[in-house]
């Protein structure tokens, strides 16, 4: 059993799960209660039943995304820890089994139940999920990579974009969950020291439409003053809108703010400030890849500022970069 429990639970994320302090508000809905126990009790089929793993995890993860309709907003993975007998990537990955099953059956139609176990597991399932949208699989019994240590040192410019934690939508272009990298809880990212590292300076903080509300509280807890933000507008190599996919309305846009702590002066005040708008027209490349553009604003903006950016994924010059993956596009960008 203690076999199947390593398959199954996925590697947590990179940066240590922080314990949750037990004055977290969790939702004790009565209501909530039986969902706990019913998920719970599909979780313990997936660990007892090999066979059955599939279908256990699909009615888990269907569980699973009625359940967090009705958890309290912000609530989602203080309920999970706190009532769900597996991690909270053992949840996520219920979850992407149940929403990618149209894909997945086919799979187990094809194969006899003596060979199932063998041919068929999750971390296959998703694997095959994976693979259908043309991107690299991911193995489940893979240690995470650990991400260097926290930089050093004092900055006035930071660009930072967190790997906000994603659940749902499978199909979602800012979907974390469909990348090769391990994403991070909301109170995971508010404890990044940017504080120590940016006493005094601009702080550059990428967010989806998702996570807004996380982002706003980030800069909060981190001692920022927002003063604006600036909106990347995707386009395609045609120039025409890039839209995604939505539940509500077809994503083509991410967001940066743009805050302050200490005493900053103004762009305008600094004189650096010309024909730059809160609108940035550029082209969608890789997932999470930011424009070139962007980083020529910031350059330009704040000339001869110490810059660090943080969860970087490519080299820049002038730039010191910290994450796991400053060299995931394998090239290094030429000044």
């Amino acid at each position: 059993m203690d076999e199947m429990n390593n398959q199954l639970e996925v590697s947590e994320s990179a940066i240590e799960v922080q314990a949750i302090p037990v004055e977290a508000e969790i939702c004790d809905d009565p209501e909530l209660e039986w969902y706990a126990e019913q998920i719970n009790l599909q979780h313990q089929g997936v660990i007892y039943s090999v066979t059955e793993a599939l279908y256990n995890a699909r009615e888990a993860g269907k569980l699973l995304i009625e359940a967090k309709k009705k958890v309290p907003h912000g609530q989602w993975l203080n309920w999970v820890e706190a009532k769900f007998e597996g991690s909270a990537r053992t949840a996520q990955a219920y979850i992407q089994v149940s929403e990618g099953w149209g894909d997945i059956e086919p799979l187990l139609n094809a194969q006899s139940s003596a060979h199932l176990v063998e041919a068929v597991s999750i971390s296959k399932a998703l694997k095959f999920l994976r693979s259908r949208k043309g991107e690299p699989p991911l193995s489940a019994a893979e240690p995470p990579k650990l991400p260097p240590a926290p930089p050093q040192g004092s900055y006035n410019c930071i660009v930072i974009d967190p790997p906000w934690f994603y659940t749902l939508r499978k199909d979602d272009e800012t979907h974390r969950n469909r990348i090769p990298y391990e994403p991070m809880t909301a109170e995971q990212i508010y404890s990044l020291p940017v504080p120590s590292l940016c006493p005094e300076g601009v702080l550059w903080l990428w967010t989806t439409n998702n996570h807004i509300p996380e982002a706003v509280e980030a800069m909060s807890r981190w001692g920022f003053e927002i003063k604006t933000v600036l909106t990347w507008v995707k386009v395609s190599k045609t120039a025409q809108v890039a839209m995604g996919t939505g539940n509500w309305l077809r994503g083509a846009t991410e967001h940066c703010f743009l805050a302050v702590r200490g005493e900053v002066k103004a762009f305008s005040s600094l004189q650096t400030l010309k024909t730059e708008t809160t609108v940035l027209f550029a082209e969608r490349r890789e997932h999470s890849r930011k424009p070139d553009e962007f980083y020529q604003i910031v350059e330009t903006l704040f000339p001869g500022a110490t810059r660090l950016e943080m969860f970087a994924r490519q080299v820049r010059p002038g730039w010191d970069a910290w994450g796991d993956q400053t060299d995931y596009f394998d090239k290094q960008i030429q000044g």
